[in-house]
């Protein structure tokens, strides 16, 4: 039965196998795959062979948990695999380790047969699955079959090739192939029948045999019995020589394979023992036995099996300690937690291989960086060579001459591409490679090829460190040139042999800290003429004066601890000033420490190591005297600057602090004096607790001024009648607050004068400039409106009124728009308290308009006024050429921006009593149930009736409006009625005022269709008869334009009862 497992469960059991069993499994089922695949004909004719099929079981594991089984990889693309298809040129022997893409890609071979090849991963899953299922359900090696195999020589019938599977599935205690099982099988029914044969003519009990490497006694005891030319005393001399033999033989074999390994053990009865036992069972065959030679025969075999087992456990020894050695290493220099040791279950020379070939990986991996490494596994060597010339070869490695240390590196990657011997081409004459073999020069060909592509490689990356340490060489040279011109002495830079290590060099990371760290100091250098600068010359003067004067010690050692301890408490109570003129400090200490003895070849991070009063008592005199030196030097430094802050800075600040309480308290405030320097102790603590008290007057002084400025700000920026901040709140016990509230109240203020002043920056007065008086009286008016909007929560309009905005926005010029934002400031806008606030700007979004649930009304008024604003500006400068101008922009507005054409309207009679007529007596909604009428309009006025029932219905459905509807078409047919003067410049203004304003900012369709009905009804009485004016100078076109500039007015009015209505 054929065993199908998913990658799921292959994966689940491969964890539950030994690193033995997943080699011995990997091992012999790439083994029958590859026999499958060399066997199909399509090989033939292509140039390229398959020399191995590899393939990796635990392909996702970590490589610091797969220690016996080494991740495969991809020649060409680098990629790891879990398939591997190991290829070889027959025209160049060149070998390719390949993937399943890149397979197809490199060998040109046909797709037909690469699908072919491909399939072999159905073979390594079939055999491995057979094995995995079988192990999985608790099948084992069949060792009961090997045993009996063994006992009735059953193993005489194995190959080679048989016997070294079943040996390592043995070893690894894995379930056989089916076909292996069954041959075991065979083997074994053959080897009892002939053993059967051979007991009826032997009569030879079996059961004697067992547990006997030599079974002398078993067999030769018969053949001296039936010996008739032996005395009697002969005979039993001989069966006595035989039995102490058989003992003495048997148990010394049993000894020393006792101390050798399985494989050891197999190998020698191979080779000794199974050889001799043949010859045994087949002696009764011959006529005449010699017994001295076949004792003398076993004594040798037993000698010779002891002096191997000597030989094994000196040689074993020797390379445990060696393994042990070279694990010592590894744990060494592995970065990871992993402790490795030494395996004594598994077979020490792959051990000892194991560990010696990851050394020098890991030595690799320490000591050369990953940009050279990648470079030295890239395979492009061979690739980039079109020629293969050994003269060639000679020449380029004497052209890239490398050191022993890069030696070892490109030795490891020759070995690594299959080179693990050194080949002495530069020693070799161009008459011996001719005399070579072809084959053997191909070999020498290539290996020379990636010789000089790894030399050439290493040699451009030794170059590249060499100009890093030209580099580092210059700096530090820099460096030394401006120590010396600062300090008089270039020993700026302690250590400089650190910087030039190779291996710091080679890594990429620890060359940018060698460059930055240099720099660093180059910059410091450049920072001191910079720094020193700030200092007046008065403080430098007498730093450069006391610096040069070492101060005497005293002898006694007492009197230096009490002189030490004198100057350390000193030196805790100008901490702050020591951190703070660190970089001065520093300065005079790299100048000036050669004037002190004991210091001279301190480096600045020992100067400024001050150890406390135990550390010091705990050096020896000559270091006590030392450190007395330092802190003397310190400390005649910091006296100097702290005599300096308290002589201008300290004098400044307090001078600063009398000038606040004058202004804040008035004439008879209380002085500050200054206390004594022994008073002060922390000078740094002292002058922030003079900023502190200096900080607070001046938020008293800000308080008191800007509860008076804010307000007038305010008038001057929005008139007389603005919404003036109650500043009063302010100063209502500010003279008794404490620091952090009186602070916070300053901020405030000063929080608000900003925001005031911003916005007067934004509009730059704009609104005082006199092209715009007359415009801002109208906009004055404009903004003094009511502007609430009761259905404030519509996304939709707020959405429709911003596109709006944006949209005339961008047609506005940079006055204009800073127009707008005045006027919006200006706006005194009720918040959800009920008070008004001012100079309130906003840019919302729709997304912050959804988010915002409470302040959706005062952002839709907002944004209301802002397109309110925005339109008016806009057509308040908008300029018509001549009359008719105004005319086509009027019938633009109430045709609905030419939704609406003359064409296609019906009605062109201009009458005011027959529309009239028509909406009252005809149209359905006004007509009672049982009015007969004659309805002489009807069939004209059919489609205004489908569209009002249509409008009643959806109006319906929000809630009763019809009796709205009703009133809206009322109005409008009074308001034709109306019998105003028609005043020509007038209509000219409100075509401006009115410009754009129909567009309908609401959400809803029966609105939306109420409006256009209306629209339509007035153009088709009164818009699509309008003409030129200049031609037509008639009262009836007079009449016209009033009509249509009424019916704007009333619809403005009506869009915004329509836009209220909430439902």
């Amino acid at each position: 039965m054929v065993v199908v497992l998913s990658e799921k469960d292959r994966k689940e059991i491969f964890d539950t196998l030994t690193d033995e069993q997943m080699r011995v499994v990997k091992k012999y089922v790439l083994y029958e795959a590859r026999s499958r695949l060399l066997s199909r004909y399509f090989w033939k004719g292509i140039n390229w062979e398959l020399v191995r099929l590899e393939y990796d079981p635990l392909f996702k594991k970590k490589r610091s948990k797969r220690k016996y089984n080494p991740t495969l990889y991809c020649d060409a693309c680098h990629n790891p695999l879990k398939y591997q298809y190991v290829v070889r040129s027959l025209q160049t022997g060149y070998e390719q380790e390949l993937g399943e893409t890149c397979f197809t890609q490199r060998t040109g071979i046909p797709t037909y047969i690469a699908r072919e090849i491909y399939k072999s991963r159905d073979d390594i899953n079939l055999f491995q699955d057979e094995i995995l299922s079988k192990y999985h359900t608790g099948i084992r090696f069949p060792k009961s079959i090997y045993k009996k195999s063994l006992y009735f020589n059953a193993d005489e019938y194995w190959g080679d090739a048989l016997r070294d599977r079943i040996l390592d599935f043995k070893r690894a205690d894995l379930p056989l192939f089916h076909t292996d099982r069954l041959k075991l099988e065979n083997y074994l029914d053959s080897a009892r029948k002939e053993f059967e044969l051979e007991k009826k003519e032997k009569n030879i009990d079996p059961i004697k045999v067992k547990g006997k490497y030599l079974p002398l006694d078993h067999y030769l005891k018969e053949i001296v019995s039936k010996k008739k030319d032996l005395w009697s005393d002969e005979r039993i001399k001989i069966k006595e020589d035989i039995r102490i033999l058989d003992f003495t033989a048997n148990n010394s074999i049993k000894k020393d394979f006792s101390r050798i390994p399985k494989s050891k053990q197999d190998k020698l009865r191979i080779n000794y023992i199974d050889p001799f036992n043949h010859k045994l069972k087949v002696l009764y065959k011959e006529v005449d036995v010699d017994i001295a030679e076949i004792l003398e025969e076993a004594r040798s075999i037993s000698t010779i099996i002891m002096k191997e087992a000597d030989d094994f456990e000196e040689n074993n020894h020797n390379k445990i300690a060696e393994c042990k050695k070279v694990i010592q290493e590894v744990n060494e220099l592995t970065s990871d937690d992993k402790i490795y040791e030494i395996n004594l279950n598994n077979d020490i020379d792959r051990e000892l291989n194991f560990f010696k070939s990851y050394l020098e990986e890991l030595k690799i991996e320490k000591n050369y960086p990953y940009k050279l490494r990648n470079s030295l596994e890239k395979d492009e060597i061979l690739c980039n060579h079109d020629v293969i010339d050994l003269t060639l070869i000679k020449d380029n490695l004497g052209k890239y001459t490398i050191d022993s240390q890069d030696e070892f590196l490109m030795d490891y990657y020759l070995k690594k591409q299959g080179y693990p011997q050194k080949l002495k081409i530069e020693n070799l004459s161009l008459e011996d490679f001719e005399d070579k073999a072809i084959e053997e020069q191909r070999k020498i060909l290539i290996y020379g090829i990636l010789k000089v592509g790894f030399a050439k490689i290493i040699y451009e990356f030794e170059q590249e460190v060499t100009k890093r340490k030209e580099k580092v060489n210059e700096l530090i040279e820099q460096i030394e040139v401006m120590a010396k011109q600062f300090f008089s002495s270039s020993n700026y830079i302690s250590n400089k042999k650190k910087y030039n290590q190779n291996e710091l060099l080679y890594h990429d990371e620890d060359y940018s800290k060698i460059i930055e760290e240099l720099t660093k100091k180059k910059d410091e250098l450049e920072n001191f003429k910079n720094e020193l600068a700030k200092y007046p010359i008065e403080l430098l003067s007498s730093l450069h004066l006391v610096s040069r004067r070492p101060k005497s010690l005293p002898i006694s050692a007492s009197k230096i601890i009490k002189s030490y301890s004198k100057q350390l408490e000193k030196y805790q109570i100008n901490l702050s000033l020591v951190k703070k003129y660190e970089l001065l400090i520093k300065y005079f200490f790299e100048k000036y420490k050669k004037y002190h003895r004991g210091i001279e070849n301190y480096i600045f991070s020992d100067f400024m190591y001050v150890p406390s009063k135990s550390g010091f008592k705990k050096l020896d005199k000559e270091n006590q005297k030392n450190k007395l030196t330092n802190i003397n030097l310190l400390m005649t430094l910091i006296k100097v600057i702290r005599k300096y802050i308290l002589k201008y800075e300290v004098a400044e600040k307090i001078k600063i602090l009398n000038t606040l309480k004058r202004e804040t308290e008035g004439e008879n405030f209380v002085e500050y004096i200054r206390r004594s320097d022994k008073e002060l102790g922390d000078i740094e603590k002292y002058c922030a607790d003079l900023d502190k008290n200096i900080n607070n007057k001046k938020y008293l002084r800000d308080i008191k001024k800007l509860a008076v400025e804010i307000p007038e700000i305010q008038r001057s920026f929005f008139g007389e009648d603005a919404e003036v901040i109650n500043t009063d709140k302010y100063l209502e016990g500010a003279d008794s607050l404490k620091y952090n509230p009186r602070k916070k109240r300053a901020a405030e203020l000063n929080s608000l004068k900003k925001k005031l002043e911003l916005g007067i920056k934004r509009t730059n007065y704009v609104w005082k400039k006199s092209e715009f008086a007359a415009l801002s009286k109208e906009l004055d008016k404009i903004i003094d409106k009511d502007i609430s909007i009761e259905n404030g929560d519509g996304v939709e309009i707020f959405k429709q009124i911003k596109a709006q905005s944006d949209e005339i926005a961008s047609l506005l010029t940079k006055e204009e728009k800073q127009l707008v934002e005045y006027f919006l400031r200006k706006h005194k806008f009720k918040d959800i308290n009920g008070k008004y606030e001012q100079n309130i700007h906003l840019n919302i979004t729709v997304e912050e308009f959804k988010n915002s649930q409470n302040n959706r009304k005062n952002f839709l008024e907002y944004i209301f006024l802002q397109l309110k604003l925005e339109k008016y500006i806009y057509n308040y400068f908008k300029k018509f050429n001549n009359d008719n101008d105004y005319i086509e922009e009027i019938e633009r507005i109430i045709s609905m921006d030419g939704k609406f054409s003359k064409d296609e309207t019906r009605l062109k009679n201009s009458s005011y009593s027959e529309l009239s007529t028509v909406l009252k007596d005809n149209l359905n909604i006004f007509r009672t149930p049982g009015d007969h009428r004659p309805q002489r309009y009807s069939m004209m006025l059919s489609s205004y009736n489908n569209k009002i029932s249509k409008i009643s219905l959806f109006a319906k459905k929000e809630g009763n409006y019809l009796e709205f509807i009703k009133e809206s078409i009322e109005e409008l047919s009074s308001i034709y009625k109306s019998s105003k003067y028609f005043d020509w410049g007038k209509s000219k203004q409100q075509v401006k005022e009115y410009l754009s304003d129909y567009r309908p900012e609401i959400d809803s369709k029966w609105k939306k269709w109420l409006i256009s009905l209306l629209f339509e009804l007035n153009y088709s009485y009164f818009g699509n008869s309008l003409l030129d004016y200049n031609e037509h100078k008639k009262r009836k076109q007079e009449k016209l334009i009033n009509s249509n500039m009424l019916f704007l007015k009333f619809i403005n009015n009506k869009i915004n009862q329509i836009a209220r209505i909430w439902y």
